[in-house]
């Protein structure tokens, strides 16, 4: 004799009007199991704080300086610098330098990729919070 399947609870110990009910259906069309988790929106760089912060900034102005951004993000010279570096390997963030009279600055932008990712991730994120993707 088969044993029955106790991964799903028989409705007479469930509430069937539960939350869980309500957004899982019994028989959910092939199409919707099929749907790719939001999660495969989120950017790996954009993963740390300090990347997810940075950006963040970043995607409000067309370019902002060092020293605006590590005052802003309330993080070292060496933080910011490292993260910078980083997201400009990944070719998401553009970093330029120059000078103001003679003192030395750094300016820094998303690039339009950069842009793009940003807008992913952030979209990603929304539609985690949401729960389920509207279809379901």
């Amino acid at each position: 004799m088969d044993e029955p399947d106790t991964t799903i609870p028989p409705p007479s110990r469930r509430n069937p009007g539960s939350r869980i009910d309500q957004r899982f259906p019994r028989g959910a069309s092939p199409a919707a199991k099929a749907a790719p988790h939001p999660r495969v929106g989120l950017n790996e760089f954009l993963s740390h704080p300090i990347r997810l912060s940075l950006v963040a900034a970043l995607a409000s102005v067309e370019e902002a300086d060092f020293a605006s951004l590590r005052d802003f993000l309330q993080i070292s010279d060496s933080a910011l610098s490292r993260r910078a570096s980083q997201l400009e390997e990944a070719k998401l963030v553009t970093i330029r330098k120059g000078y103001v009279g003679k003192r030395p600055r750094t300016w820094l932008s998303l690039t339009p990729a950069g842009r793009e990712a940003w807008t992913s991730h952030l979209a990603a994120i929304k539609a985690i919070a949401k729960g389920l993707p509207p279809s379901v």
